[in-house]
């Protein structure tokens, strides 16, 4: 394999992430999850065609090896990016676990007991934030004063009842 492929891939999900972070630096996007798929999949893939075909027509580059690396660094970024797109509501959101790791750790070297622990949260709060987060991500519509699932949420819901199913777990809610 050409060692340049990674070198350009890492570079270019490098500058998307760094526009990535200058965004939310500035503001925050309502839809995040959408405004990163756009900054870390669309612009980026538009980018590298474009300059990818510039470069090969002023270099007079019509070689199949040329075409061939290029596609090889757009699959390489892309993987880059599905990857960070995939953790990154994992990482925005207020996870209890996490909430929980940190208030022990601040109370360190002593601990905490589970009274201490359960007094720290709110059970509203938490799905206020996550109701917030799948609305403004519009995977959630409210009409006529109930939630509904967009179309992209029934999508994501067949694919892990799907996954789930094909893995031998049950999918229950509550």
């Amino acid at each position: 394999m050409n060692p340049m492929i990674p070198i350009f891939g890492g570079v270019l999900f490098f500058i998307s992430l760094t526009v990535h972070i200058i965004i939310w630096r500035i503001k925050k996007p309502k839809n995040d999850v959408g405004a990163l798929f756009f900054i870390l999949m669309i612009l980026p893939t538009l980018l590298l065609i474009l300059f990818g075909l510039g470069f090969a027509l002023a270099q007079g580059r019509t070689d199949l090896v040329f075409f061939s690396s290029l596609t090889a660094v757009a699959l390489f970024y892309l993987s880059l990016g599905s990857a960070y797109i995939q953790t990154y509501p994992v990482v925005q959101a207020e996870s209890p676990s996490l909430e929980i790791l940190l208030a022990i750790d601040q109370k360190m070297p002593h601990g905490l007991t589970e009274t201490d622990i359960l007094k720290l949260f709110d059970n509203s709060t938490l799905v206020q934030k996550r109701m917030q987060d799948l609305i403004n991500t519009k995977l959630i519509i409210e009409k006529n004063n109930a939630y509904h699932l967009s179309n992209t949420a029934s999508h994501i819901i067949r694919f892990f009842h799907l996954y789930r199913k094909a893995l031998g777990l049950e999918f229950n809610v509550g």
